[in-house]
């Protein structure tokens, strides 16, 4: 099994040309994790894809990045997915864990490329140890990122691919838990989910301080939900939190 990382290093290698500016960044993590399900971008859950308005609203995604990436839609396939088809793995895995682990990888070399300095973004593992230290048993989905400025815990972001309907619950509990452990702390949800209805849920959540997605103007343009995502952010404002 990969460490965190080789994840990292991986992450960091197909990330780096996009770099330049938090504007930018979101098109490393479509390379990195962006895949194909029934012929089309894996922007919802398969079952969604095989055709009707969500099929469509993937080709539209489809076409959009390729626009970004300076390759035809058909290309496009070829350049994505960059993670799983890496040498890290001496055959397919299964996606659910390493897509989990390769976002959160990806983000905290973002986080890291452009913010000041006087922060820090610890993984999951330093909980207990390095960062709240009076913690013995983490809750069951714990966040993924710790943000420290000094010596003090200033947010936790909560890195999530994709949202279950069902992880809904946990996700929100993780979030009370740690705002009932410490109220001056910051929650923050990082995603590429485009399903409006569990998007919605969270930014109804007045204890989440902000969600991001990879990229907003994909999920609101493909989306079309009539102004019920006005909230949701994108990846280059949470990148900005932490800027010198």
């Amino acid at each position: 099994m990969p460490t965190r990382a080789q994840y990292e290093g991986v992450a960091r290698e197909v990330l780096s040309p996009h770099l330049t500016n938090p504007s930018s960044a979101w098109r490393g993590f479509y390379e990195l994790l962006l895949w194909y399900e029934h012929g089309v971008p894996h922007i919802i859950d398969g079952d969604k894809l095989v055709g009707g308005i969500w099929r469509a609203r993937a080709q539209a995604v489809q076409k959009a990045v390729a626009a970004e990436l300076g390759c035809t839609a058909r290309d496009l396939r070829k350049r994505v997915d960059l993670l799983l088809s890496n040498t890290l793995f001496s055959k397919p895995p299964q996606r659910q864990n390493p897509l989990g682990i390769g976002f959160v990888a990806a983000l905290r070399v973002t986080l890291e490329a452009f913010s000041s300095s006087d922060y820090l973004f610890l993984p999951e593992e330093a909980i207990g140890k390095s960062v709240f230290r009076g913690i013995r048993e983490a809750p069951r989905s714990a966040p993924d990122i710790v943000v420290v400025k000094g010596e003090r815990e200033i947010g936790v972001i909560s890195a999530k691919w994709s949202i279950r309907h069902d992880r809904l619950k946990d996700l929100k509990d993780e979030c009370n838990y740690f705002k009932t452990l410490m109220g001056s702390l910051k929650f923050y949800v990082a995603t590429n989910e485009f399903d409006p209805a569990r998007l919605n849920k969270l930014l109804e959540d007045y204890r989440i301080d902000g969600v991001f997605h990879v990229n907003r103007r994909l999920v609101v343009d493909v989306a079309k939900v009539d102004g019920r995502l006005e909230r949701l952010r994108d990846l280059s404002e949470l990148l900005s939190l932490f800027a010198a």
